[in-house]
């Protein structure tokens, strides 16, 4: 499929070497668009109470939001905030909004560590309502370790939400370190790294606003239009392209008959 292929669209710059180096795709024919954002309106369809659902909770408050499976690295996140509350550091609530198989595996382990007071369990929860979570929340959590985009990222971003994003997400990239949230390994299985930039939200709440603001600024540059706009420039080269192969091979043949 690749040596036939006029160009490639990847969303990351991962994807790009991917298809340089292993697919031995010509550099200048691999564009790198990350997803669009969906339209803040259409995740704000389905009109929730959520504040009524957060009352007397304290913050700020941290949201999870994604399948409760493995791979998502739910059970590290939690193991984090357990951490913290054993140092006295209990002045956070972390939201979880989805559901999954290991929901009660889960569970238990927030009963064991006595953060009943500290973990909001919301559930599934339509997607045309997403955006009152975001609405609700301080900063977003994506501690998966493995996930080859994450849209979600953007989505939290174009909300105004600082991002701690794990360094094996696609989106890693599109948060910039002190400026719009920050990044970290589970893999490395070092709680304390994690530890120590949630405790910065914490420490400083001055620290969620404005990073918040740079998030939704990155996050204006991949609207639905301008996603639109970069692809009709892609799709124009294209064609630009295969007409002027097309024009070469005709001059070719004339001069060779």
């Amino acid at each position: 499929m690749s040596r036939f292929s006029d160009a490639f669209i990847t969303n990351s710059h991962t994807g790009k070497d991917y298809l340089v180096k292993f697919l031995k795709a010509k550099d200048e024919l691999v564009f790198v668009r990350p997803y669009g954002v969906p339209d803040k309106e259409y995740l704000s369809l389905k009109k929730v109470n959520v504040k009524n659902l957060l009352r007397g909770v304290k913050r700020p408050i941290f949201l999870y939001a994604g399948l409760l499976i493995e791979r998502k690295g739910i059970k590290f996140l939690l193991r984090v905030f357990a951490a913290l509350k054993k140092e006295g550091c209990d002045n956070f609530t972390l939201m979880v909004v989805g559901d999954g198989p290991q929901r009660e595996e889960l569970e238990v382990i927030v009963k064991e560590e006595g953060m009943e007071k500290q973990v909001k369990w919301i559930g599934w929860v339509d997607y045309n309502s997403l955006g009152y979570y975001f609405e609700s929340s301080d900063v977003f959590v994506f501690p998966t370790f493995e996930d080859t985009w994450g849209l979600v990222v953007l989505e939290a971003m174009s909300f105004a939400k600082p991002v701690v994003c794990s360094e094996l997400a696609g989106a890693m990239e599109m948060v910039k370190n002190e400026e719009n949230g920050f990044t970290f390994n589970p893999a490395r299985d070092k709680p304390e790294e994690l530890s120590e930039i949630i405790r910065k939200f914490i420490d400083d709440p001055n620290l969620i606003k404005r990073m918040g603001e740079k998030s939704k600024k990155i996050a204006s540059s991949h609207t639905p239009e301008i996603v639109a706009n970069d692809l009709k420039h892609i799709i124009e080269f294209v064609l630009g392209r295969r007409e002027r192969s097309s024009m070469e091979f005709k001059e070719y043949h004339q001069e060779q008959t």
